[in-house]
């Protein structure tokens, strides 16, 4: 009788043991991360003379523009919604549907980002086309200038078809065209290539800034930016968003032998950290930098001496190490049985005692 308490604590100390072990096994909820698509853009407004946005009040949408030789304005543009976010153009293209008449002079088409007042902000198409002897019945794509920055879309501007006639009003000629502008959330995705030993930033409303103090061998860098936790963040780095940065060189492969100094948005976050994963702890956990190398303020927090890139997010609170129970693999059951309470029978009294795994070899 006088060993029931030890095998009723034996007992108790199993089912805490197994409990542990089932919380290992389950795997946490992962979140869904879903990088926001690109969007194709055809339905619009036509509006005649101006491209200031008002022209378009009242006008119904439509998906296919017509332009012809004989009306007054010399001008007329196909408007799209003004974007909420800032966007940026991946591509852009038309397809001839209908060309009739005659007429002597020239009628072009390029793509415009325009303030709300009409003024020209950007020409995101690098060449006017002429429509007049544009092939029809077949997509066309416009050629986008050559500097990237050209084909955002801020959240105060639009984009816009402009159709532009060099010379007087007459003929019989008309025009009628399908045209789509691919974008993409500016904030969500950007890439860009040439890179220098100079700054750079993607996303407009809220940027992330990265300098390249040395190149090395990076030729192109993407930010990939995704508005929920990471799926392996501990509680200090649930903040709600994290990025996917990465660098490769001219031929594809992943960048080596740069420094980059590191800037990210946060929303006055306590004692903010950009936080890397995975960090420094053989293959696994966040390294958050022990402060040496973190400049920090109320909505931004930089990171220097950036030497490895992957998925990057904002820790609140954090040390220069984060590992999150998720980490280690639940397959590897020996390496959890280390972590059992053992008993040790001393004049009749149970002592728990914690052991330790051993470190497994690897070769």
């Amino acid at each position: 009788m006088r060993h029931k308490p030890i095998v009723s604590l034996l007992f108790l100390l199993a089912l805490i043991a197994g409990g542990r072990l089932a919380e290992v096994d389950a795997a946490p909820p992962r979140q869904t991360a879903i990088l926001i698509p690109t969007e194709f853009w055809r339905l619009g407004l036509l509006a005649a003379g101006t491209g200031s946005y008002a022209a378009s009040e009242g006008r119904l949408l439509q998906m296919a523009p017509q332009f012809r030789s004989e009306q007054p304005e010399a001008d007329a543009y196909f408007l799209f919604a003004a974007p909420g976010r800032a966007k940026t153009v991946q591509a852009a293209r038309f397809y001839l549907l209908q060309r009739t008449g005659a007429y002597t002079g020239t009628v072009t088409l390029t793509l415009e980002t325009l303030a709300y007042d009409g003024t020209l902000r950007h020409m995101v198409s690098a060449d006017a086309v002429d429509l007049p002897t544009t092939a029809p019945d077949t997509w066309t794509a416009l050629a986008l200038t050559a500097n990237p920055d050209d084909w955002d879309i801020a959240s105060d501007e639009f984009l816009a078809f402009h159709f532009r006639r060099e010379g007087a009003a007459a003929g019989d000629w008309a025009v009628a065209l399908l045209v789509e502008a691919q974008v993409v959330d500016l904030e969500a995705n950007k890439t860009l290539c040439g890179i220098t030993a100079d700054q750079y930033t993607f996303g407009l409303d809220e940027a992330v800034q990265i300098e390249v103090v040395t190149p090395g061998t990076l030729n192109c860098l993407t930010v990939q930016r995704f508005d929920v936790s990471h799926h392996d963040a501990p509680v200090g780095l649930q903040t709600g968003r994290y990025w996917t940065i990465t660098g490769v060189d001219s031929g594809g492969n992943p960048a080596a032998e740069f420094d980059l100094t590191l800037t990210l948005p946060h929303a006055d976050l306590s004692n903010p950290r950009a936080c890397r994963f995975p960090g420094g702890l053989g293959g696994a956990g966040w390294d958050c930098d022990d402060g040496t190398h973190t400049i920090a303020s109320t909505t931004q927090v930089t990171r220097t001496q950036v030497t490895a890139l992957s998925d990057w997010t904002v820790g609140a609170d954090v040390g220069p190490t984060a590992v999150s129970l998720s980490s280690f693999s639940p397959s590897s059951r020996v390496g959890w049985v280390g972590w059992l309470v053992g008993l040790v029978v001393m004049g009749g009294m149970a002592t728990a005692v914690l052991l330790h795994p051993r470190k497994r070899k690897t070769s």
